[in-house]
């Protein structure tokens, strides 16, 4: 279970961060305290989804630079009472699938998953949350799928070193494209491959019609649409009703 006071800086809570973060500590412990003494032992999440405030407009922010920062200080809390976190990424206020979208998701959501948090949620939300579209949804997996590859770095072994196929190919112009080496790892997790991103050269992409990231994820969607996909097992079917029997 989580608890999940969402203070709102300068309304709901003090205005600085710290006062932000303190505000949803209290509210926070206090809950997880409540449910424990009603039943010890109770797996329950730190929850945290505030929002800052823009003061000229009084509107509440979910992807303002301050709440990323505040997402990394509440996933040291957490860790620091030794209980799973909760935050929501990746988050923008703007109505639009532009680039301003594009800037407050990724800081959302590299601040959420860099600083350790178990459960984030929010994929396919924009406009502070109070919208949703298929397409966002695609874009936000591909960057979920982008920050994950991120926080887990570099694979170090003496296999992915390679000095012995480094002194194999040389510096007299063999190439690595043919060597098993490399054909190996061609399908490993070695490298993030993008459904939606353009790559490639300008003349390929105007040939395709030169279109941007939000009318690639369009056409997935339509084609997506007109995929039945399979039908779920009837022992899949019965522990999903299980599940909505339990919270109904």
């Amino acid at each position: 279970m989580a608890i999940l006071p969402e203070p709102n800086a300068g309304v709901s809570a003090p205005y600085t961060l710290a006062g932000l973060l303190t505000m949803n500590n209290a509210e926070c412990l206090s809950g997880l305290v409540m449910i424990q003494l009603l039943k010890p032992g109770a797996k329950v999440l730190y929850a945290n989804s505030w929002t800052t405030t823009d003061m000229r407009t009084g509107a509440a922010l979910v992807g303002s630079i301050e709440t990323s920062v505040c997402r990394v200080a509440a996933a040291q809390l957490a860790h620091f009472y030794h209980v799973p976190s909760h935050t929501t990424a990746p988050n923008s206020d703007n109505h639009a699938h532009d680039e301003q979208n594009a800037w407050e998701k990724t800081f959302s959501l590299l601040a959420a998953i860099g600083a350790g948090h178990d459960l984030i949620v929010n994929c396919g939300m924009f406009a502070t949350g109070m919208t949703c579209s298929h397409e966002q949804l695609l874009m936000d997996a591909e960057l979920a799928g982008m920050a994950r590859r991120f926080v887990q770095g570099i694979d170090v072994r003496p296999e992915t070193i390679a000095a012995e196929l480094i002194q194999q190919v040389g510096p007299l112009g063999e190439t690595y494209l043919t060597q098993a080496h490399t054909l190996a790892r061609l399908r490993s997790a070695e490298y993030f491959m993008p459904d939606l991103a353009v790559r490639g050269p300008l003349a390929v992409w105007q040939a395709a019609g030169a279109k941007d990231t939000y009318a690639l994820a369009r056409a997935k969607v339509e084609t997506l649409r007109g995929n039945p996909g399979a039908a779920l097992s009837s022992k899949r079917t019965q522990q999903l009703q299980e599940i909505i029997d339990h919270f109904a």
